[in-house]
């Protein structure tokens, strides 16, 4: 059974500044209500504490939050 899952984003060729500025971002994987695949994700911002957007995988939607 899948789960969501939070992925630190970070660039692998990048620089100190670059990495710092995204430190309190995240992508988070969402999965189905059975949990068998991942339907969308989310970039979330910890320092906030809420989601900034979220896209389904398929491509029909995306939506942001204020």
């Amino acid at each position: 059974m899948l789960e969501d899952r939070h992925i630190q984003m970070q660039f692998i060729n990048g620089g100190e500044r670059e990495n710092k500025a995204l430190l309190d971002y995240d992508i988070v994987l969402r999965v189905n209500d059975e949990g068998t695949e991942y339907t969308s994700f989310d970039i979330f911002n910890y320092a906030q504490q809420k989601p900034i957007c979220t896209v389904k995988l398929d491509g029909s939607e995306a939506w942001t939050y204020d």
